[in-house]
């Protein structure tokens, strides 16, 4: 009689979708929030200022003997790498020694051309002298020659004589130009050589400055990769002219860059809000706001067929724990709904073509029909079925293991301010 009672009662419940478990099951409380929905992407960290520092425009071997550890903190003015200068020291040598050469050629020019203008110019007083003894000689025999004196054979001789000695006169002074100008010729030469001699120097000076990068402003080093090697700069790298070394992020202000699925960027907005995870960092979460939308979308990589836009996240506030190239994780808020039942995605079963819950009340469980609504990463809306406040199932209680405890879910939940939105599945509702 009383295993027929049982018997009629076990059959009464499982009519009405009661269940008696074998053992109590992880539970959840229904609960109004508020729904988020959003895009889901992941990115990395960048400085929104960033100084990329370059080997030098220099011909010859550059190669790297000192070098600042990739992630040092440096101030203005530090030295972050130097290159080998003796090359260039070399070649400064060779320039000071031109210049000097050059300088003591123009000094010999100098004292040469003063030498032989000086003789020249004793040639010409002399000449000058010989030239007024004549000029008074011919002025003596001519008022002689009025006198009676002399001959007119004498006065021919002596203005012969004084013509004689103008040409000397004037040759000479022809010879001084002819001089003057053949030595200040050379030391035009000459001085175009100092001058190429000082410029090559000058040049050697600036670039042995250029052999040693230092830090424009404060920041933190981040080295690049050799494409020689595939590995990061470093020393003992024989790098080539205007090769990016480095950069030096300023760590004040960071951005965020996503890449955001093709299918998804056209919820994106500029000034949405969206809520920023390190993946080295899982608890802790800043916010951010859309601040550039790529207009044209690129391959995830160059293997991959996905398309991608790049979208930039501006930070709200920064931590000291951010570094350029982090990984993150991102949710761009896209619509927000107010205080909606909501249960994890775990409590929601599909029977049949059905949405369904598992109710607890006590030590019985119902299975009960449910309307879902939205839904994202980790929440459904429940928007007809059940009441807050009621308890639900995080397991199928048809497919519990012997030996389980019921007890209210103690697992990690995550909350439903990071969702991945789409619309419910026909068969949900």
């Amino acid at each position: 009689m009383v295993m027929l009672s049982l018997l009629l009662g076990g059959a009464l419940a499982a009519a009405r979708g009661w269940h008696q478990p074998a053992a109590p099951l992880a539970w959840v409380e229904v609960h109004r929030d508020d729904f988020v929905a959003g895009v889901r992407a992941s990115g990395e960290i960048r400085a929104v200022r960033s100084v990329n520092l370059s080997a030098p425009y220099i011909r010859g071997r550059l190669q790297i003997i000192a070098l600042v550890p990739d992630g040092a903190r440096v101030k203005k003015g530090d030295v972050l790498c130097q290159f080998d200068p003796a090359e260039i020291e070399k070649q400064r040598e060779d320039y000071r020694l031109r210049l000097r050469q050059v300088q003591e050629e123009i000094e010999r020019r100098r004292m040469e051309m003063s030498v032989e203008l000086g003789a020249v110019e004793v040639e010409l007083k002399r000449a000058e002298f010989a030239l007024e003894r004549a000029r008074l000689r011919y002025e003596a025999t001519k008022q002689l020659l009025e006198s009676g004196l002399k001959a007119p054979t004498e006065l021919r001789d002596a203005e012969l004589n004084l013509t004689e000695a103008e040409l000397v006169v004037q040759q000479i002074r022809r010879k001084i130009a002819a001089v003057r100008r053949s030595h200040e010729a050379q030391l035009a030469v000459l001085g175009m050589n100092r001058r190429y001699a000082e410029a090559a120097l000058a040049l050697a000076e600036r670039h042995l400055t250029a052999l040693t990068l230092r830090a424009p402003m404060d920041g933190l080093v981040v080295l690049n990769r050799n494409p020689q090697t595939r590995q990061k700069v470093q020393m003992g790298d024989a790098v080539w002219p205007g090769m990016t070394l480095m950069s030096l992020p300023d760590l004040s202000r960071m951005e965020v860059v996503l890449e955001v699925n093709e299918m998804d960027i056209g919820s994106l907005r500029i000034g949405q809000g969206a809520r920023v995870r390190l993946d080295a960092y899982p608890g802790s979460v800043f916010k951010a706001r859309v601040k550039q939308i790529a207009s044209l979308a690129r391959k995830r990589d160059w293997q991959s067929p996905i398309k991608v836009f790049d979208v930039i996240l501006e930070l709200e506030e920064t931590d000291p724990r951010m570094r350029p190239g982090m990984t993150v994780s991102a949710d761009v808020i896209v619509e927000r709904i107010p205080q909606v039942l909501v249960v994890p995605h775990q409590a929601v079963f599909e029977k049949e073509g059905q949405a369904i819950v598992y109710v607890i009340e006590g030590r019985r469980i119902q299975m009960r029909r449910v309307r879902t609504g939205r839904r994202n990463w980790t929440h459904v809306i429940i928007e007809e079925g059940l009441r807050e406040g009621e308890r639900v199932a995080l397991r199928d209680p048809t497919a519990e293991r012997e030996g389980e405890q019921t007890e209210k879910f103690s697992g990690v939940v995550p909350p439903i301010f990071w969702p991945w939105a789409h619309k419910p599945r026909a068969k949900d509702r």
